[in-house]
């Protein structure tokens, strides 16, 4: 009896740790991250910057937005250039609370990433912000194949995750189409 119960722990400690593995998929995703995170620091993507505070709202106070876009440069046929968006960061302000996004596109455009947080601070002060919630959601081919809620991580997302990730998919598309091409002024006759 002992000892099944001792292969019985045994097993379930392998199970563990086959099972805490992470897919290709999630390591590919840290690794596009981790790569990004390296460039916005070093100052090596192409950034455009919106700032805007709305009119007050009665009771509330005027919202406050800021959007950084991360553009990378690829070259195009014959030497062209051109910029494709590769990572946002949103920061939204309203009522006391502070709100914080980031998404990762792939090259090809694709959402593969999104961090959210939030909390309560100043938007201009985002480093003293006090966060009390935080989720990932990790996209695959347009398909959400994790999630994480505060601790608490989900292979096989449903439900409440699956429509969150709707919500994401449709502010990624927003943001794209805001972000996509970065607004930099060229003379007429170049």
């Amino acid at each position: 009896m002992k000892k099944i119960c001792v292969i019985m722990a045994g097993l379930c400690v392998f199970l563990d740790a086959v099972l805490a593995q992470d897919a290709p998929e999630i390591i590919s995703i840290r690794k596009m991250y981790a790569d990004t995170q390296a460039q916005v620091s070093g100052g090596q993507l192409y950034t455009e910057e919106i700032y805007a505070k709305l009119l007050v709202i009665p009771g509330i106070g005027s919202p406050i937005q800021r959007v950084i876009f991360y553009h990378a440069m690829k070259e195009g046929p014959a030497g062209d250039h051109d910029f494709t968006l590769c990572f946002t960061t949103y920061y939204y302000q309203h009522a006391g609370r502070l709100y914080y996004e980031e998404l990762l596109f792939n090259a090809g455009g694709d959402l593969v990433f999104y961090f959210g947080k939030q909390g309560s601070g100043d938007i201009n002060q985002p480093g003293g912000a006090e966060w009390q919630s935080e989720e990932r959601y990790y996209f695959w081919k347009g398909k959400l194949v994790r999630s994480v809620t505060d601790k608490t991580t989900s292979n096989n997302p449903g439900g409440s995750e699956r429509a969150k990730s709707v919500l994401i998919q449709k502010q990624a598309k927003r943001m794209r189409a805001l972000g996509d091409k970065p607004v930099v002024p060229v003379p007429v006759s170049y």
